[in-house]
């Protein structure tokens, strides 16, 4: 016997033994390991709930049945299969800042925010996968997510854009935008990006660079420098750089970051657009639609640039 529902072990079966003359049997386990969580009722009936594994293990019991004068005795074996576990990076679009002002003015804007971690998927479930854009004119990035029955869903930030010469500063997001001259610099969220950066080195017109995954932004005396980015342990992948910013003169960092790496636009660019990657034993995995699919070793990888969903197993 084997439970198949992986999220949710429950109830495997009952062991009934019947007699000829109609009198009462009583079951008993009489050798073996029985399922951790499980209890054998005198009727025969496996009830309660099997706990939760981190591999497939088999338990082996043997069952007594007795009406009091005859016994028979029966081996059994039962699989409790581990949860479906899906790994994820949940990577939001970059903040962009495309208002060009005249020259080498504009701040750096925020990375995408960038969500890493696991959860334990439910059997014969498909799960909804949405791709955020980059931000462009000026605005924040779109926001990524995974979401799906009985799941909280799972949804990174957009990054901030960066700020310019007309004295606003940069906004917050996943990463923070930078900030230009005197205007504030945006914020990061804990967990998803950084804290981009003011002006300073030793001209103060310089503009500050976008925060990152990996770091915050800063400045130097000839461009605000973008937070750096981050590798992903499902793809080995680098995505989530902040966007530089320009000097007052002398330097101009325009740029549009690329597409699907989640960074912050550069001076008067756009930020890319994000991206989503899991992770599942393929044992557990059943089908996807959109995305590019492989595998490494036990593993399925499905790599999403735009919209789709994935299905489990069941």
């Amino acid at each position: 016997m084997t439970n198949s529902q992986r999220s949710n072990p429950g109830v495997f079966a009952s062991v009934a033994a019947t007699d000829a003359d109609g009198q009462t049997v009583t079951h008993t386990i009489s050798a073996g390991t029985l399922v951790a969580g499980l209890t054998l009722e005198t009727n025969g009936t496996l009830s309660g709930t099997a706990t939760e594994v981190a591999n497939d293990t088999t338990y082996t019991f043997t069952v007594s049945a007795t009406d009091g004068t005859n016994t028979n005795t029966r081996q059994f074996t039962a699989t409790v299969l581990k949860p479906i576990t899906v790994t994820y990076d949940v990577i939001a679009g970059g903040g962009g800042n495309a208002v060009d002002q005249g020259g080498n003015r504009e701040a750096g804007s925020g990375a995408g925010g960038w969500l890493e971690g696991s959860f334990d998927a439910t059997a014969a479930t498909t799960y909804s996968v949405t791709v955020g854009g980059g931000g462009s004119g000026r605005s924040q990035g779109s926001s990524s997510s995974i979401s799906g029955s009985g799941l909280t869903t799972i949804q990174s930030t957009g990054g901030g854009s960066g700020g310019n010469r007309d004295g606003v500063g940069g906004n917050n997001g996943g990463s923070g935008g930078g900030g230009w001259y005197t205007s504030a610099y945006g914020t990061g969220i804990s967990g998803q990006g950084n804290d981009g950066s003011g002006a300073g080195g030793s001209n103060n017109w310089s503009g500050g660079g976008g925060g990152g995954k990996g770091s915050a932004g800063s400045v130097n005396n000839t461009k605000g420098v973008g937070g750096s980015g981050y590798t992903s342990s499902i793809n080995g992948g680098t995505y989530c750089v902040g966007g530089d910013g320009d000097r007052y003169s002398g330097h101009n960092a325009d740029s549009n970051a690329g597409a699907n790496t989640g960074g912050g636009g550069s001076g008067a660019g756009n930020g890319g657009s994000g991206r989503v990657h899991v992770k599942l034993l393929t044992s557990t995995y059943s089908s996807q639609s959109g995305g590019s699919v492989s595998t490494s070793g036990d593993y399925t990888i499905i790599q999403y640039t735009g919209n789709g969903s994935f299905t489990t197993a069941s």
